[in-house]
């Protein structure tokens, strides 16, 4: 199937199973950004079915055409990242602010959601609020993953280079240590502050090495101003772009709009 003109990946006859909300009625975001991180997620989503199954280390041998597959996949992930990073390359200030402006906009979705579900009485109508809400929460965060790798920060399985070290009894100090070349596969906790990075052949901790950015928040975030042991591999010189916590409060925003805390009818639920 040829690429779309949109430049979404190609993907079987049953592509509409990946498709992925679109974040719409955001004036934060430049139209460009909006595309272009639609294109990204909407690859992350076409890759991860294929990512599962090679990464399954239960299945001795794989069909050469599922690694083909998920290579290909991959490569359309890594297109539709370089071309935004391209684009936030153009004004990465621009870029960053942003990042933090969906950020902000995830805790007024979560303070509009509490302020709805107090006026509402019914149960299956909250039920609906929620679900939506929970779609929308999850579009804008995807979004923010997808402007982070535009900034800099690695997709799914790009090659990253990292120092890192495990504990091992059998080593002589208890740590093997490691510095080298290794597959980037995600973040390990909710504050996006540990890191999982992949190292092909091995052995040790069945090949996974973790990683965190310093300094940070015990059981909270990143310093903006710490770092990481890792760099893409193709850009060894560019640090990567400070971690912001999946699921932001209050605390980590400025500028709240007031009205979100207040729902339509709430003056008057009273009455």
């Amino acid at each position: 199937m040829p690429t779309p003109t949109s430049g979404a990946p190609a993907a079987s006859a049953d592509s509409c199973r990946y498709s992925v909300a679109a974040l719409e009625d955001v004036a934060v975001l430049r139209p460009e950004t909006v595309a272009l991180c639609h294109r990204v997620r909407t690859a992350e989503s076409v890759h991860f079915d294929a990512y599962c199954t090679v990464s399954d280390r239960r299945k001795k041998t794989l069909p050469g055409a599922l690694l083909a597959l998920e290579r290909v996949q991959r490569d359309e992930l890594h297109d539709a990242v370089q071309a935004l990073r391209a684009h936030c390359a153009e004004d990465p200030q621009a870029a960053e602010e942003e990042r933090v402006a969906l950020m902000r906009l995830q805790v007024e979705g979560e303070l509009a959601l509490a302020a709805r579900v107090r006026v509402v009485r019914g149960g299956e109508e909250r039920q609906e609020i929620r679900a939506q809400a929970n779609e929308r929460r999850a579009t804008i965060f995807e979004t923010r993953d997808a402007l982070s790798c535009g900034l800099g920060w690695p997709h799914r399985l790009e090659a990253v280079l990292v120092t890192a070290w495990i504990y091992d009894s059998s080593q002589p100090d208890g740590k093997f240590s490691y510095r080298g070349r290794a597959l980037y596969v995600s973040a390990y906790d909710t504050h996006n502050v540990s890191h999982i990075v992949r190292v092909q052949d091995l052995e040790v901790n069945r090949g996974e090495l973790h990683l965190a950015w310093e300094p940070h928040e015990h059981w909270g975030n990143a310093d903006p101003h710490g770092d990481i042991a890792m760099r893409v591999a193709a850009r060894p010189d560019h640090p990567l772009p400070h971690p912001l916590p999946r699921w932001p409060t209050e605390s980590d925003v400025q500028g709240i709009d007031p009205r979100v805390r207040i729902a339509v009818g709430e003056q008057t639920s009273l009455l």
